[in-house]
This record gives structure tokens, C-alpha cells and sequence, in this order.
């Protein structure tokens, strides 16, 4: 929804829309108004300005709609455009176009970009005088608003009258409401001729005001064209004041940057050959301005419908307007990603909104160069919208352009905003794991093998050196897992000393027949020595199962010695065969052979 559809819309309904919300606080507040701004939940304009009545006051309210009526009927680029009026209450409200005062912006503006604007505000009064046949009457700062792109807009037409209705009496009852350093001294004394006069003084006068503390060197002829304004303009006779229309053909108005501008402005009547010399240079004469200036007052001349579809603007300038600049780029490209970001990004937003097919080939084709610069709100809401609509077209050519542009919105949005519904991790990372570092872990599995062989030297070692550790006293009653590995033990043990008892029977069965003979070899010492035990080897175990001697005691082993009348122990292996099982009193088998032995020993004697 454009300008104009909204301003028949709201005109016709002569009321506040639906939609339409209105900022409390003012930007600016007069005696007779004060101005807010507004938002329009509608269309492709969003932003508005809506002017206020302050008071109730009759003549305030006749000064807005007669300012109202004037702005409607004298329609120029130059001058503040009409969206609607309407009365609410006894309140008065005319809507516009998004401006602010000139006062809020020009201690930020340069010399050129004031020089830009003057030249504005000198076409809208020339438009006034020539076509209109009529006099501002009120030409000062407070007249001059400034729209978002940064053009100057002429405004404050409450007092505009036509050449015709001008009258001293007019001008002596809105004297006391006119800029009184833009009024001419002897205005009062009679009628300045022409008219129009009235507002070659206020000119020369808004030109001093706005240009005096800026550099005279930065404009070409601006030195003289300051000395015009005090000596021509101004001058107390109003038949030698020039016409404004003299001014434009100046070298203040002439220079290199007004001719560009002024260039672009007329593209639609220029010829094709024209407009391919233009183009083919403009770069080249755009970079030797600020680029900061070129941004703010060519920034929507260079975005406009004829120079877009121009075939030489598109292979010479678009590149360059389109792809920002980036530090350490050696690129040919007008504008920083700062100054892209403040002054083209609010101009590309609207464009989005164009459904022409050409239009957005254009914006897509450099879309990767600069959609990082808009914010994601604005990426979310404004741009997002538009792209999607056009993947929805019969084109092809259009919805690959948007696939691709799409495409470059995931990064930065994410693809579940993008688009949209519910998603499932539906693949899988296939790739094998990497190490990062061969060397390294080499190394770390080298080092753990080393580590590895280290701890197992060490355990070996306490085997072999370090004997078990002697069970306590009373050791035997703890119920802990070192007693019940022992308990295991204890049928091998068993085992073992059966094989072994066993042993001994045969081994005294068969040797027997031989007694005799080992008896008398060692008759003189079995007589002369003390039947003794042997000496208990030194065992592992002897400490372990000291206290496991419920049955046998050593009493009932000692027996053997005190046997009568032993001339000759023909037996004296006998403590050898028992080595192994001394203190395991529970083979009873053992003394059975026991018995046999003294027997043996008993019948030898005898006989």
C-alpha cells in the first residue's frame, strides 16, 4: 500500500484509520501544533508524521487546515507530501509523509548536503511563484522539514496566498505570526511588487542562517553565492531583488554533485545515449565525494525504478551500490558496510514489497553481498515475508533466485525459521573419527604401555620377594575371604599327605627284608644317641596351621623313645618318612604304621 492509496483511503473516511497508532511523545511542539509520529499497521509505508492541534483555539485550528488545504492543492517532489486529514474531537490532524525538523538535523549536515537542500527548497518556491501564481510568505528554517532519505521539504504553507489576493493588510495581520529576521524592514511603508519578492528576501535570509558556519572551500561558489543572498536578496528596494528562478542557474546550484543529482532526477526524459555516457562514469565521479553525503542525497535516486531496469546501470553502478565495501577490500564500491547499513538499508526494505519480476532479479542477484546488514528483526519480518511469496511463483528463473537467496538467510535466521513446520535429524554423520593428532597419540599410547609393564614388574617382584603375610592369633575365627581361600586349600593339602602316607607303607613293606641289615650298620650309633624327632624343616606354612592340632599331641609321638631296652634302632629312617606329616594329626593311618614299626623294633630285639 502506497502514498497515495493510503492518502484516498483515510481521506475519504475523514477519521482516524484502524491500524493507525500515534506516538505520545511529539517531536515537536509549536504554538499552534505539535508533531508526532506515527505508525501504520498497513501497507509498504509503515511510518507517517501526523501534525496536532495544541489547542482549541479557533484561529490555531483554522492556521493547520488552511496548512492542510495548501499542501493537498500544490502537490511537488520539493514540497511536504499529503497522506490525510482528519478531526477528532475539537482536535485537527493532518498526516504526511515521515519528516523531521530541519532544525534537529542540521548541525550534523555538511555544506553540500545544506547546498543539496537549498537547491530543494529554491525549486519548490520557483514551483510556488511560476506555476502556482503564488507566495509562500513565510520562508524560514521552521518551514523546512527533512524526510528520512534526507531531502529537504518545504512545509509551514498556512500563510501561502496567491499573487493576486497579496495585500499590505494580509501581511500586516500575519506579521506577528512570520519569521520576523526573514521580513523586510519597509514591508509595512507599501506592498512589495512583485509578490513574490516576499520570498526572495526570506531565501537570501535562510541561506545566510543555514550556510553561516559552514566551510566556504567544501562548495564550489559558495562564497558568492553567499554574497547574492546579502546584496541581491536582500536589498531594501524589492523591484531590484532577483528572481528566484536566476539562482538556480548558479555555480552554487551548478557543480559537479548537483548535476548528478539533478541528472538522476530527470533519467526518464533523458535519451538512451545520454544515460549510457552517464552511467558508464558515475562511479568514477561518485568516489570523489564524501561517501557518507552521496549515501544520504543520491541513496534513493540511485535505488529508483529507472535507474534499477537501466541495462548500463546494471553492468556499471548497481555492482558498485549493491556490494558494500569491507575493510581491507581493494573493490570500487560507494559504500562502507557502516554507511550501507544507516543510509541504503532502510531504502532496500521497501523495495522488497515491489512485485515486479524485474525489481526483484535485481535485489536477488546482489542479495548475498548485503543481507547480513540487515538486522534479523528486519530479516524475520520484512524480508522473509517477500522471499517467500516468491517461491510461490509461475517464474522459474524467480524461484531458483529466491531458493537461492533462501539459502543465504539459514545461516543467519536458522533453517527451522526459514523453513518453517517441524524437522527431524533424518541423516547421519557417516565420516570416521579423526584424530587430531597422530604423534600425539602414539606418544600417550606408548607411554601407557610403559606404565602398564612398569605396574606388572612391580607386582611380580612383591611376589617373589615379599613372603605371605602370617595369619593373626585367633585368625583362624575371622570370617573374612583370606579364611575361606585357606579352607579351599585344605583337600589338596589332604590329598597330598594321603599319597604321601601311602607312599611310606610301601616304601617300608618292600625294604622290609633289609632292616636287619641297616641295623647292624647302625647299631653303635642308634645305641649311643637319643631317639629324637628330626628337627622340623623350616615350612611356609608351619605358622599358619600351628594352632590346627585338635586330636594328636605330642606326647603320644614322643612315645617311641621311651621304648625298653633299644640296643639298635634298625628303623632310624623312620623320622624321615614322618617329615611330611608332622602336625596333621588327623591321618590315624600313620600310627597304625607307627605300630607296626615298634613291633619291628620289639621282635628284632628279642630275637
Amino acid at each position: 500500500m502506497n502514498l497515495r492509496f493510503l492518502s484516498h483511503m483515510m481521506g475519504n473516511e475523514r477519521s482516524q484509520p484502524t491500524g493507525l497508532s500515534i506516538d505520545e511523545t511529539a517531536t515537536e511542539v509549536t504554538d499552534s501544533w505539535s508533531l508526532h509520529g506515527a505508525t501504520y499497521a498497513v501497507g509498504s509505508v509503515p511510518k507517517i508524521s501526523v501534525f496536532i492541534t495544541s489547542s482549541s483555539n479557533s484561529s490555531e485550528v483554522s492556521q493547520l487546515e488552511k496548512f492542510t488545504k495548501n499542501v493537498m492543492l500544490y502537490r511537488h517532489p520539493c514540497i511536504l507530501k499529503y497522506v490525510a486529514s482528519w478531526k477528532k474531537g475539537w482536535k485537527f490532524h493532518l498526516a504526511t509523509e515521515q519528516v523531521q525538523p530541519l532544525a534537529q538535523v542540521l548541525p550534523s549536515q555538511t555544506a553540500l548536503q545544506v547546498c543539496v537542500g537549498l537547491q530543494n527548497i529554491l525549486k519548490a518556491l520557483v514551483f510556488l511563484h511560476e506555476s502556482g501564481s503564488a507566495s509562500h510568505n513565510n520562508v524560514c528554517r521552521a518551514a523546512i522539514y527533512v524526510t528520512q532519505g534526507g531531502s529537504w521539504k518545504l512545509g509551514g504553507l498556512e500563510y501561502l496566498c496567491r499573487c493576486n489576493d497579496m495585500s499590505s493588510s494580509y501581511l500586516e495581520e500575519t506579521r506577528k505570526s512570520r519569521y520576523e529576521p526573514a521580513i523586510a524592514p519597509n514591508e509595512a511603508e507599501h506592498l512589495p511588487q512583485p509578490p513574490t519578492s516576499v520570498d526572495c528576501y526570506a531565501f537570501g535570509v535562510l541561506a545566510q542562517e543555514v550556510l553561516s558556519n559552514k566551510q566556504s572551500d567544501d562548495v564550489p561558489g559558495m562564497a558568492d553565492f553567499l554574497d547574492v543572498c546579502k546584496k541581491g536578496l536582500q536589498n531594501s528596494s524589492s523591484e531590484i531583488r532577483p528572481p528566484l528562478s536566476s539562482l538556480l542557474a548558479h555555480q552554487f546550484f551548478s557543480h559537479e554533485f548537483l548535476t548528478i543529482h539533478n541528472f538522476l532526477l530527470e533519467l526518464p526524459i533523458k535519451k538512451d545515449t545520454e544515460k549510457e555516457d552517464f552511467f558508464r562514469n558515475l562511479t568514477m565521479k561518485l568516489n570523489t565525494f564524501p561517501e557518507e553525503t552521496v549515501a544520504s542525497q543520491l541513496g534513493s535516486l540511485l535505488l529508483s525504478r529507472m535507474v534499477l531496469l537501466d541495462s548500463t546501470a546494471q553492468h556499471f553502478l548497481l555492482p558498485q551500490v549493491f556490494v558494500p565495501r569491507t575493510e581491507g577490500s581493494c573493490m570500487e564500491s560507494l559504500f562502507s558496510e557502516a554507511t550501507f547499513r544507516t543510509h541504503m538499508v532502510p531504502r532496500l526494505l521497501p523495495l522488497f514489497c515491489v512485485r515486479d519480476v524485474q525489481i526483484r532479479h535485481i535485489l536477488l542477484s546482489h542479495f548475498p553481498a548485503y543481507c547480513r546488514l540487515f538486522s534479523q528483526v528486519q530479516l524475520q519480518t520484512r524480508i522473509l515475508p517477500e522471499l517467500l511469496v516468491g517461491i510461490k511463483d509461475t517464474n522459474d528463473n524467480l524461484v531458483a533466485c529466491t531458493l537461492r537467496a533462501l539459502a543465504e538467510l539459514v545461516p543467519i535466521l536458522g533453517g527451522s525459521v526459514v523453513i518453517g513446520g517441524k524437522r527431524a535429524k533424518l541423516f547421519a554423520d557417516g565420516r570416521p573419527k579423526v584424530v587430531k593428532s597422530s604423534s600425539k597419540r602414539s606418544s600417550q599410547k606408548d607411554n601407557f604401555k610403559s606404565q602398564t609393564n612398569l605396574m606388572t614388574e612391580m607386582r611380580e617382584s612383591a611376589e617373589l620377594v615379599l613372603p605371605e603375610r602370617p595369619s593373626p592369633d585367633g585368625g583362624e575365627y575371622i570370617p573374612n575371604s583370606t579364611v575361606s581361600e585357606e579352607d579351599e586349600a585344605w583337600p589338596d593339602w589332604e590329598y597330598k599327605t594321603e599319597a604321601q602316607s601311602s607312599d611310606v607303607k610301601s616304601e617300608s613293606s618292600g625294604s622290609h627284608n633289609s632292616v636287619e641289615c641297616i641295623a647292624d650298620s647302625l647299631t653303635p650309633a642308634i645305641e649311643t644317641m637319643e631317639v629324637k624327632s628330626k628337627p622340623k624343616a623350616s615350612d611356609e606354612f608351619e605358622d599358619i596351621f600351628r594352632d590346627m592340632e585338635p586330636v594328636i599331641s605330642k606326647p603320644q609321638i614322643i612315645h617311641v623313645k621311651e621304648v625298653p631296652g633299644v640296643t639298635c634302632n634298625k628303623f632310624a629312617l623312620t623320622t624321615e618318612v614322618c617329615e611330611g606329616n608332622d602336625g596333621w594329626g588327623e591321618d590315624f593311618e600313620d600310627w597304625n604304621d607307627i605300630d607296626d614299626i615298634t613291633a619291628a623294633k620289639e621282635f628284632s630285639v628279642k630275637s
